[in-house]
């Protein structure tokens, strides 16, 4: 099986997981109808997607660093 998905996962995961510090950092709102989104659901996703983002790079390296 080829590594190269597994990359591109842990790369989507990882932008994921900069895009919500950077929501953390700079205290945007995120509104979805009339519900906003309090800022620890982001705290939750960096931590969820750089686990995954982790994981995903760390499956592609035991594939192919071995």
């Amino acid at each position: 099986m080829s590594k190269a998905p597994l990359i591109v996962a842990g790369t989507i995961f990882g932008l994921i997981a900069l895009i919500h510090v950077y929501r953390l950092y700079s205290h945007f709102s995120i509104v979805i109808g009339t519900a906003e989104i309090p800022s620890w659901v982001s705290l939750v996703a960096v931590i969820v997607a750089g686990w995954l983002s982790y994981w995903m790079f760390s499956t592609a390296c035991d594939r192919s660093c071995k």
